[in-house]
């Protein structure tokens, strides 16, 4: 503990019961732990382990199916859960607040960023002035070390990057001087220069304000840089606590060193033998120009003059911070946005506009495998449907999906459920599986498993690249953790505004990086200054 006096929250025996019919009988059971006034206490665990459920019950935020059936959720001593509904709802705005893991979908599309930060004051502090409660939100929004915050304040969600985003609900929480902070996942997603900017705010405001930090995370390099003590999840049990020197360097539990030898080495890998097949991709002068409707009167470079190419059986990452191009990149390699200029060669596709020709032999697979699939659609409806239309009789296309299926790891009553009845790492298998009904040349996997928790993360590395190497494909990886780009690699290539400032063999990049912007992305890597330095492994 950081602080000798009565922890700021308790959480004594807590249990959380799940509807009659699941896996198990309990979300959470018999958990307890404390919390320091200006203490980082870090939750860890897989999906399922029941840490964002204990989060939720903190908060009074759990879905109506569950049920807190035992134990007890202390506040300086106070027992919330024997508060009134309307007593409880008010107390956990005001002295507990909450960042939510994806900032997108917590805030409205339709207010701007100020009125939603002044909201939280209108609702707990409804005799505040007007120019009072403004004054505040320019303040907060200044404090998490947003630009120009009038202008952020007058600006909606969509026209804000990411880390600005999730610095707006880091304000919001704040904006009451909550004495516990709770952080669910809030730098999954984000790219590793902001997620360390993310990390070193909340590290500062902690101290700033003495306010206790309860953050959830699967990455065990985050819990290495910001945590002061751990606490182990698995099964909706904590089975490990302790300091985190003690627990990330010497744990107890075999459960716990799985957690931690999940985590991708940040090395060079072994140099690989150059790939030989034949050549899938071949893109000259792309470029990608934005500036009508809402950017009228301005022209932003989102791709600008790209040249590379991906051969049959070649797998190229590319890399780079959101804003960087790459997703623009793949879409447009995908055929889902057209170029502004520039020509791209592809396997039988003949000109690049050849949209029905590429789209059956280039397919993608999403960041958000929830949001990828049709919800109302069972899975078996989702795999035949683009084979289907490609000329199979439904005969035919079903059993190309039930193979498919088989070989992605998933049983065969897969094919008819929904979407909501399989786990993060199984909808994103179901998404693999898709793409691959097409029978595609070139896959493209567009930060395919950075929403996913680490072991889970391995599963479907492991999968993509055992069914690489199976079906000879191309692929171009995307994503923002170098870490996957060393384990799954051919070639690397680094991305910043728009243009490619490095690129070649994974080795030769993580081992001798030439441009300043790629060392800047391997030092901004979670937990690097806790581990070896990469120097040692390369």
């Amino acid at each position: 503990m950081t602080a000798a006096d009565t922890p700021v929250l308790s959480v004594r025996g807590l249990t959380i019961d799940l509807p009659s019919g699941g896996d198990r009988r309990s979300a959470v059971e018999s958990v307890s732990f404390d919390l320091a006034a200006g203490e980082i206490l870090c939750v860890v665990g897989e999906s399922g382990s029941g840490k964002s459920a204990t989060a939720f019950a903190v908060m009074n935020l759990l879905a109506r199916e569950l049920d807190v059936s035992a134990g007890q959720i202390l506040f300086k001593g106070q027992d919330l859960l024997t508060l009134p509904a309307e007593a409880r709802r008010t107390f956990s705005g005001q002295s507990m607040s909450m960042i939510f893991q994806e900032p997108m979908t917590a805030l409205n599309p339709v207010y701007s960023i100020g009125h939603q930060v002044e909201e939280v004051l209108v609702i707990h502090q409804p005799d505040m002035s007007r120019a009072t409660r403004h004054a505040r939100m320019l303040e907060t929004l200044r404090a998490v070390n947003l630009p120009d915050p009038v202008a952020i304040a007058k600006a909606y969600p969509h026209q804000i990057s990411g880390g600005q985003r999730q610095r707006v609900m880091i304000a919001m929480a704040l904006i009451l001087n909550p004495s516990v902070l709770i952080a669910d996942e809030p730098t999954t997603a984000l790219d590793v220069t902001t997620q360390a900017q993310i990390l070193k705010l909340i590290d500062t405001l902690r101290h700033k304000r003495g306010a206790g930090v309860l953050f959830i995370t699967h990455d065990i390099g985050v819990v290495r840089e910001i945590a002061d003590r751990v606490i182990v999840m698995r099964g909706g049990r904590v089975i490990e606590a302790g300091p985190a020197a003690k627990v990330l360097d010497s744990p107890t539990q075999d459960y716990t060193r799985q957690l931690i030898d999940a985590v991708p080495p940040l090395q060079a890998p072994p140099p690989r033998a150059p790939v030989q097949g034949r050549p899938l991709l071949n893109i000259a002068g792309l470029d990608k120009t934005y500036g009508k409707g809402l950017l009228a009167g301005r022209r932003i470079a989102a791709v600008a003059d790209v040249d590379l190419t991906v051969a049959q059986g070649e797998v190229l990452s590319i890399v780079g911070e959101s804003g960087s191009g790459k997703s623009t990149l793949a879409r447009i390699v995908a055929g889902l946005v057209p170029p502004s200029s520039g020509t791209i060669d592809l396997p039988k596709g003949g000109a690049a506009d050849a949209r029905g020709t590429r789209v059956n032999k280039v397919q993608m697979v999403f960041q958000d495998p929830n949001r990828s699939l049709n919800p109302r659609l069972r899975i078996g409806a989702s795999l035949i449907e683009g084979p289907m239309n490609a000329g199979l009789s439904r005969a035919e296309a079903m059993a190309r999906g039930a193979a498919l299926i088989a070989r992605v790891g998933l049983e065969p009553s897969a094919l008819q459920r929904y979407p909501h009845q399989f786990s993060g790492g199984q909808r994103q298998r179901i998404c693999i599986a898709r793409a691959l009904a097409m029978e595609p040349d070139l896959l493209i996997a567009d930060e395919a498993v950075s929403a996913l928790d680490m072991t889970v993360q391995n599963q479907v590395l492991d999968l993509l690249e055992e069914l690489q190497r199976e079906l000879g494909l191309g692929m171009i990886f995307i994503t923002h953790d170098l870490r996957v780009a060393a384990r799954i690699s051919d070639r690397i290539c680094v991305m910043q505004k728009g243009r490619i400032v490095e690129q070649g063999t994974a080795a030769k990049v993580l081992a001798n990086p030439k441009s300043a912007y790629t060392q800047q992305l391997l030092d901004a890597m979670p937990g690097r200054a806790a581990v070896a330095k990469i120097a040692a492994g390369i």
